[in-house]
């Protein structure tokens, strides 16, 4: 970051380029010339991408208006998470109410409750 810091900061940049023999100026000049061209273009590009992505956008906007359908009520019902309700319900050792969709990773309560023998039906809510 040595370097960046020196090509931000114009009086160092300078003093820098003041020291340079005619030989390291014209590389320099080189140099910067062939990196802002390649930065330029990839601006241009990011720009192309970031146009692009808009088109479309509002090429769905259309559609869906065309269709009738809210996109941003649809884009809400996408975003909300898919979860299962809580099946089974118990007080662990703590005191405090753990729920248990029946699906997934059994959580440590139940799981302690099984080992003691415990049916887990009789959680079921």
């Amino acid at each position: 970051m040595e370097a960046k810091s020196l090509l931000l900061k114009k009086a160092k940049l300078r003093s820098a380029i003041l020291q340079m023999n005619e030989s390291e100026f014209a590389k320099f000049q080189h140099n910067l010339e062939e990196s802002l061209d390649i930065r330029t273009k990839k601006i241009e590009e990011e720009k192309r991408k970031e146009q692009e992505e808009q088109n479309k956008i509002n090429r769905i906007r259309e559609i869906c208006a065309g269709e009738g359908i809210d996109l941003d009520s649809l884009l809400a019902k996408d975003s909300t998470k898919m979860t299962s309700s809580a099946q089974y319900r118990m007080t662990d050792s703590d005191g405090k109410e753990v729920t248990w969709s029946g699906k997934g990773r059994l959580p440590k309560a139940f799981k302690e409750a099984r080992e003691r023998g415990v049916d887990l039906e009789q959680f079921k809510i």
